[in-house]
């Protein structure tokens, strides 16, 4: 609660509700889903490990059988979900944060279907955003670039596109240098 993090949390409360204007959202409409964002980011938040709580083993380590964590989250289809990520049989996992898990079931449990929808709208276009149109990615850019890490100016489109190509095949132009060199 210092100042600089409510100050940020100030700036990222904007930017979630510009993002939502830019999306073709009234106003009054904007300002309604960036609460619903912040409330349910706040809550999740609130049930995270601190940074230097995640370094201890005895903290992240929770063995769960997935029907103890289906119990636990029940408004979770956790078969379903791991079926369809193509997940291998699963029957006993580490659940590195149960307290998060269970903020996760309240929201869910909780939250109207609206609110739920606008936090999962958000993060798909938060994720999106540098794949999007220019104001899209000039509003990401003011607060991630800008605002979170001091950077004046985005890149050139074409340094994105090259970077994401390089980030994205970067593996496989390695494997076919190894192959040409070594012929393996």
């Amino acid at each position: 609660d210092d100042a600089r993090s409510t100050e940020l949390r100030e700036k990222y409360r904007a930017h979630v509700r510009r993002t939502f204007e830019l999306l073709g959202r009234a106003a009054v409409r904007a300002e309604a889903a960036a609460e619903a964002v912040m409330r349910i980011e706040t809550a999740l938040a609130r049930a995270t490990l601190t940074q230097v709580e995640r370094r201890d083993p005895y903290k992240v380590y929770h063995r769960m059988p997935l029907a103890e964590l289906q119990k636990a989250t029940p408004s979770f289809a956790w078969t379903d979900y791991l079926r369809a990520a193509g997940a291998p049989a699963i029957e006993v996992l580490n659940v590195t944060e149960p307290a998060y898990f269970a903020a996760v079931e309240e929201r869910l449990a909780g939250e109207p279907l609206a609110d739920l929808q606008t936090y999962l709208a958000w993060h798909l276009v938060r994720g999106a955003s540098p794949y999007l149109s220019e104001p899209l990615r000039g509003a990401a850019f003011d607060f991630y670039g800008r605002t979170l890490r001091g950077v004046e100016r985005m890149s050139p489109r074409w340094k994105q596109c090259v970077g994401w190509v390089d980030r994205d095949l970067g593996e496989a132009r390695v494997r076919r240098w190894r192959h040409d060199i070594h012929g393996d």
